[in-house]
Formats: structure tokens, sequence, C-alpha cells
């Protein structure tokens, strides 16, 4: 049976702390009061108009996920980006890897702590996001998709924060560049896909090109994939190409078509990646005396 110490050292010394509890209630606290204030709204709607708009809830459903996902956003590279900075501010990072843990069982040991907590965030708000189901739209499927492509983008910010943590010496600037990388993916590559436009003389579908290349940076980012999910799950297939500036009379292309895969696959490779520069950094600076 597979055993990280690095894994089961990280839960038990957070799990004692009352910091993580206390920021699970915040959090769901959060989500519920939007949720409830927005479905009372939406009954007292449906009594005054004597008829139920299915629609509303779907807005509920993107609303609450959409908040809980950026609520995610902000807590993983504050959490993640301290994993092996931290231990190296503590002079404790020699002594881990000094005995049989390795750079990769350290590396991923510390990733999983961190998506434990995030896993124990999501679980903890199904009950808010179940409202939904009240009055029916989505599935549980559909729930089901949503919450694992959810889990997938703290993994793939996490793994993020984590590289950082690793070439960087001090949390503090660990943490500014994690932060500035997810500015990046959420910001930066939407700028990336408005620039062509912003030298365009005319925004008419008629003159519109096919998409341009650096549409193509907006696979890299989670919220759009994530924001695809759940427009496609409320019946707005077609967001995707509006956030693309592709024409609907245009023949779609295959990464159009299949962008969730697209995007899955991409981000996964990113997420090797980081975490395999995480490992040979360590392990590079551990045999050099520079740990």
């Amino acid at each position: 049976m597979f055993r990280n110490p690095v894994y089961e050292k990280e839960i038990r010394s957070t799990y004692r702390s009352i910091r993580i509890l206390a920021i699970i209630v915040i959090f769901n606290i959060i989500l519920a009061l939007v949720g409830i204030s927005r479905l009372s709204y939406i009954v007292n709607d449906m009594h005054f108009n004597g008829s139920a708009e299915y629609s509303a809830m779907l807005q509920l459903y993107i609303m609450i996920a959409t908040i809980e996902f950026l609520l995610l956003v902000l807590i993983i590279p504050g959490q993640a980006a301290a994993a092996i900075s931290g231990e190296r501010e503590r002079r404790t990072l020699d002594a881990m890897l000094s005995t049989n843990i390795t750079p990769t069982t350290l590396i991923l040991g510390k990733l999983m702590a961190s998506l434990t907590t995030i896993f124990l965030f999501i679980i903890s708000s199904l009950p808010v996001l179940s409202l939904v189901f009240i009055y029916g739209g989505i599935q549980v499927s559909d729930l089901a998709l949503l919450l694992g492509y959810m889990l997938f983008s703290a993994i793939y910010i996490g793994s993020s924060s984590i590289c950082f943590s690793s070439y960087f010496r001090h949390t503090t600037t660990s943490t500014v560049i994690s932060y500035g990388f997810v500015l990046f993916l959420f910001i930066g590559t939407l700028f990336l896909n408005e620039f062509p436009t912003l030298f365009s003389e005319t925004t008419a579908p008629t003159f519109q090109t096919p998409l341009s290349l650096s549409s193509y940076c907006l696979i890299l980012n989670p919220a759009i994939t994530f924001y695809y999910i759940m427009n496609r799950q409320a019946g707005n297939p077609d967001i995707l190409l509006e956030l693309l500036h592709y024409p609907q009379f245009y023949d779609s292309n295959i990464i159009i078509e299949y962008w969730i895969q697209f995007s899955i696959g991409i981000q996964f490779l990113i997420i090797l990646l980081f975490l395999f520069f995480a490992v040979r950094h360590l392990k590079n600076n551990f045999y050099s005396g520079k740990a």
C-alpha cells in the first residue's frame, strides 16, 4: 500500500489546528448567504408571477459555483506556495531530505496535503450547491463534472505554487509569484485574446477571421473552461464562441469542438512539467548543498 510520510505529517499538523476549520466555516457561510438570499428572491418572484422560471435556478447554480471557484483560487496559492519555502525557512528541509524522503515524495506529499484540504472545501459545499436540485435543471452528473474540474484546477494551480515554492527561498516571494501566475492565467490570457480586436476597425462578424493564435492561449485558462462547462450545462454552449470572437457561421474546428478535452489535456501536461521541474530543482540543490 502506498504511504507518503510527508502527507501523513502534513495532515496531522494541519487538522490539529482550528484555523482550517474556521476557514471552511467562513467559506461555506459566504456560499450559504449568497445561495439562500438568491433562492429567497427567486421563490418570492415565483409567488408574485405565479410561475416557475427554471432559468433563474440555473443562474443560481452558475452564481454559487463561480463564487466557490474564485474563493478556491484565492485560497490555493496562499496555502501551496509555502510548501517547500516554509520548510526551508524553518531549516527543516535539509533534515527531511537527509532521511529516506526523496524530493519526489516531498513534492507529492505536499501537493496531496493541499488537495485534501481543497477536497474538504468542495465536499462541504455540496449542500449549498444542491439548492439547484430543488426545482431541477441540473443533473447529478453535471454537478460531478463541475466539481471534478474544480478539483483538477486546484491541482493545476497547486502544482504551479509548489514549483515556485521550490525555486524561491522565501515564502513571501513564492506567494507573490504564485498569485502573479494565477493573475496571468485568468486575466493575461484574456488580454491576449482581446489584443487583436483592439486594433481592428470593426467587430462585425462578417469581417472576422477564423480563430487567431492568441485566442488559443485561453486553453491554458482554467476559468474559461470552468465557465464553459457551466454554461454548456445551462444550455448555452455558444458562450465559448463569444469568448473567442469566433463567428458562428464558420465551421467549428476540432479544438473548439473538444475544448474541454484539449484544455484538460494541455493543463495536465503543464502540471507534470511543474512537478518535474520542482523535483529536479530540489534534487539538484540538495546534492549541491544549496537546498
